[in-house]
């Protein structure tokens, strides 16, 4: 047995290898893709509409109706989230506003939802606050004297209108304020945060210029 121990030691190993070697997979060419058609403008449309169809919420309007059944799909889309934004593609278009308003009233009357956060003057805000919790000056000029020229509109007048009688119906811990949260008219804001500062204490008037200083000379 000895004497053939090499010879079967090599015939193992070229049997090994031979294995081995049928177990590599071939190197396949690489796939060429499917050059996908280009996509027509009408079957880009056809897409579009088919997605709207199993999509799109009907409503009964964009204006306040007598119910508010259409908006069921809304509501559970909001479920219990407490943080509702709600954009817009262009300013001081009347039925992108009438529509949000709408679904602001809908989140405050049927939602419990008590703040406006809107992109207006932090003044501006402050005097619709007086109006909608005191009922106190006058809404027009709090609305029309703002570099926010679409506040000025009729539907918004109406709008804060409807929130000011809503305010009236509930008690005080569950009114409506609004907060403003536009950087680009600052003016007024510094004017009023200075005003409110002087009245706690006058000492903090030079505090507000120092950190107001960069931004005043540009008003």
């Amino acid at each position: 047995m000895k004497t053939y121990f090499p010879a079967i030691k090599l015939l193992l190993a070229f049997l090994s290898l031979s294995i081995f070697l049928a177990c590599v997979p071939e190197k396949s060419a690489p796939t060429v893709p499917t050059p996908v058609p280009p996509v027509t403008e009408n079957q880009v449309d056809s897409l579009i509409t088919v997605w709207l169809k199993d999509n799109v919420i009907p409503l009964s309007g964009v204006e306040p109706q007598p119910s508010n059944g259409d908006l069921q799909a809304f509501n559970n889309v909001v479920g219990n989230s407490s943080y509702i934004l709600l954009g817009e593609s262009v300013d001081g278009s009347y039925e992108i506003a009438a529509l949000k308003q709408r679904l602001s009233r809908f989140l405050i009357e049927e939602k419990g939802f008590q703040i406006l956060l809107m992109e207006i003057p932090w003044s501006k805000a402050l005097e619709l606050n007086e109006f909608l919790i005191n009922g106190t000056g006058d809404l027009s000029s709090a609305l029309g004297n703002s570099d926010v020229w679409w506040l000025s509109t009729t539907d918004m007048r109406s709008f804060f209108s409807s929130l000011r009688a809503y305010n009236q119906t509930v008690p005080a811990e569950d009114q409506v304020r609004v907060y403003g949260m536009d950087m680009l008219s600052s003016g007024g804001s510094i004017t009023a945060l200075t005003s409110y500062l002087q009245s706690v204490d006058a000492g903090l008037e030079a505090i507000v210029q120092s950190n107001t200083g960069c931004i005043t000379p540009y008003l």
